[in-house]
């Protein structure tokens, strides 16, 4: 296999009905904009959260470019427009994109507003380095073909990076995304729709550290399991890849895999026995088809759209764009690939039974009685040989929601669904998709040690409290990545910093605080010694931080451009973790900061400063957007040392009480200029 130009996103060979009201779903053009005289601010949205501990993480979106229903080439959305760009047409093959590239990373943490349909939408994400994109030719096209990473192949030059991606889709009848785990589980996502009308839809994907709970799991089924996890040169685990993405998948890796199950199923649907029976589904309501197999072919009786009414047996079907012994797929090929044998021809009846087909041979329930898909969930994964990945996908994924092969997305009938989709069509323009970025942990290599136990975070301790807040911090554990925050034995917060802010505590009440340690790949430390948050009454405002306390630089809900590391200031107050890599541009927000009844006039900073001669910097205090009220400006230059700390004051330009969403912003040299330890607001 090798790296090639990629077919239109979403072309998986799965099945896909046609709309609810029975007609083809209609494709918007290029350049379409989204409600016509309407608030294009009220258009529908899309944020990128990054929680993977690192800052150096990057994210772009790339879709089809169409032209009514004429697909046109590649591009990718421009965040400060919320259009796409096409994807420069080549002269030659393997035109590398970097440089077309730069414009189009999306920023984490902030709401992008969509002027326009995206077809086939992949949201690519990548940690610690950018993707290398590149284009090959489309001729007569109005953009170049897209030339994707392929996780199975090792000359990929994106086979030791972290990387994934999810799927979305936002046409003129909504939005449908699901986190696509079909090629490989690489960095853990999770999407959470909010529409306008409806309840709020989540997928939580495999969570922070999923990636290497699978590797371990699919080491411990051996046999050629255990190579689907990759590793880089130097033993770090980069992904699982899908034994479909395999190379030598039927000859080299799971040699004759399906050969004893195909050997089962032909011979219990032969002719003059009872035949498999498949429910056409909804599109279909109450048709049914029963197969019997022919010597190589399984044929259906009740085939009455006009396609296809037989199947090839897996292991005997000839790629056509192939000649030779190359031509022939393997039955492990066309099983794990959904394709080949299986080929669906999509929104037709040889589709349907195509994608039942495929997701019964994955789940080994063809042996089962009953009318199929509807047969129980129970039995799935039971017989030999198991789809261990496929299976693993589904135990570790929130819900048991996961899309671990092409038709994961057939169910049984009245069953949940399986594939981890969220769609929304009342409102096709107005909903906001939430994608957000987690850890994909460490699994050891093989032969190599098994992590060291975790230890438990030390020095917990209360910095400041309200009726309903509290501040706390703690010492972190080495080898940890975060850390998870109970309050009277229930989670209170999961955070990468070693402090957080806590909401929700009832007035009048001491609560039990403990702190666990939380490892790359999802392992937990014992919960720390308790500490005892005490009472106090409450002063009102709600939830969020008491800006009359200590307020953690690390501690911010969202950010941009910054980093997170240990800080070596040890003066009292400080919290143990500091803000760091801030230059111009950069961001920090902070949600529901409540300055009290009382007015604040004074912010002081706790900060220090390496900048070189002739590199300064601002920090601005602004409320209710990053461009919103400047209350205060903080101006500095070195203070002698990235580690020579010291606390500045600044007079608010005017006097401030309530609650309000705070905003730093970052302005002066595009240079490293603070290190941001703690502020706070006092009333003089």
């Amino acid at each position: 296999m090798s790296r090639r130009a990629a077919k239109p996103l979403w072309a998986r060979r799965r099945f896909v009905a046609a709309s609810a009201a029975g007609g083809a779903a209609v494709l918007a053009g290029v350049g379409t904009r989204v409600f016509a005289g309407q608030d294009e601010a009220s258009g529908p949205r899309v944020t990128l959260v990054n929680e993977s501990g690192r800052g150096a993480a990057f994210a772009y979106v790339a879709a089809n470019l169409m032209k009514g229903e004429v697909f046109e080439g590649h591009a990718f959305l421009d965040p400060a427009t919320g259009r796409l760009v096409p994807v420069p047409n080549p002269s030659a093959d393997g035109q590398d994109l970097s440089s077309f590239l730069r414009r189009f990373r999306i920023p984490f943490g902030q709401a992008l507003t969509l002027r326009e349909r995206l077809i086939s939408g992949r949201v690519w994400f990548a940690l610690d380095s950018e993707l290398p994109f590149s284009a090959n030719r489309h001729p007569g096209r109005a953009a170049g073909l897209l030339v994707q990473p392929a996780p199975g192949t090792p000359s990929d030059p994106t086979y030791e990076m972290l990387w994934d991606y999810c799927e979305f889709t936002y046409d003129q009848r909504g939005i449908t995304a699901n986190i696509s785990m079909v090629d490989a589980v690489g960095l853990p996502l999770a999407l959470k729709l909010e529409p306008a009308s409806g309840p709020v839809q989540q997928v939580g994907g495999v969570g922070p550290g999923g990636t290497a709970r699978l590797a371990r799991e699919l080491a411990k089924a051996g046999g050629d399991w255990a190579a689907c996890p990759v590793h880089d040169k130097h033993g770090r685990l980069v992904r699982v890849t899908s034994p479909a993405k395999l190379d030598g998948l039927g000859t080299r890796v799971f040699r004759g895999h399906y050969a004893d199950y195909v050997d089962q199923v032909w011979d219990r649907y032969r002719e003059g026995r009872p035949g498999l029976r498949i429910a056409l589904g909804e599109v279909w309501p109450g048709k049914t088809v029963t197969g019997n197999t022919s010597g190589d072919r399984l044929v259906f009786r009740g085939v009455s759209d006009g396609s296809p009414a037989s199947f090839p047996r897996p292991g005997t079907h000839l790629d056509p764009q192939l000649t030779g012994a190359a031509a022939r797929r393997t039955a492990e090929a066309d099983i794990f690939g959904c394709d080949g044998s299986l080929h669906a021809i999509n929104a037709t009846q040889q589709g349907r039974i195509a994608a039942v087909l495929g997701a019964a041979f994955a789940r080994s329930t063809l042996l089962e009685d009953g009318t199929h898909p509807d047969i129980p969930e129970r039995t799935f994964y039971r017989d030999q040989p198991v789809h261990h990945y496929s299976r693993l996908v589904h135990e570790i994924a929130q819900g048991g929601r996961g899309y671990a092969f092409a038709f994961d997305d057939v169910s049984p009938a009245g069953g949940k669904d399986l594939s981890g989709t969220v769609f929304h069509y009342r409102e096709p323009d107005r909903w906001h998709l939430t994608v957000t970025l987690h850890s994909p942990g460490t699994a050891a290599a093989p032969g190599k040690p098994a992590p060291a136990a975790l230890a438990a975070p030390t020095g917990v301790r209360v910095l400041s409290r309200t009726g309903t807040t509290a501040e706390v911090s703690w010492e972190g554990a080495a080898g940890a990545s975060g850390y998870e925050v109970s309050l009277d034995g229930q989670q209170a917060a999961s955070v990468t910093a070693t402090t957080a802010t806590l909401s929700s505590l009832r007035p009048g009440r001491d609560h039990r605080l403990t702190v666990r340690s939380r490892a790359d790949d999802g392992r937990l430390s014992p919960p720390s010694a308790p500490v005892t948050i005490p009472a106090q009454p409450a002063t009102g405002g709600g939830t969020g931080q008491a800006a009359t306390g200590i307020i953690a630089a690390a501690a911010y809900t969202r950010q941009s451009g910054t980093r997170v590391e240990r800080s070596p200031d040890t003066s009292p107050g400080s919290t143990g973790r500091q803000v760091t890599s801030v230059s111009a541009g950069d961001w920090l927000h902070f949600a529901r900061v409540h300055f009290g009844t009382a007015p604040a006039r004074v912010v002081r900073c706790r900060l220090a400063s390496g900048a070189a001669p002739g590199i300064s910097g601002g920090i601005e205090f602004r409320l209710g957007g990053r461009t919103g009220t400047k209350i205060a400006e903080i101006d500095l230059s070195s203070t002698g040392g990235w580690g020579a700390f010291t606390t500045v004051p600044m007079n608010l330009s005017r006097p401030v009480t309530g609650a309000h969403e705070l905003y730093l912003t970052f302005i002066g040299s595009r240079a490293d200029f603070v290190n941001l330890n703690w502020f706070r607001f006092d009333q003089r």
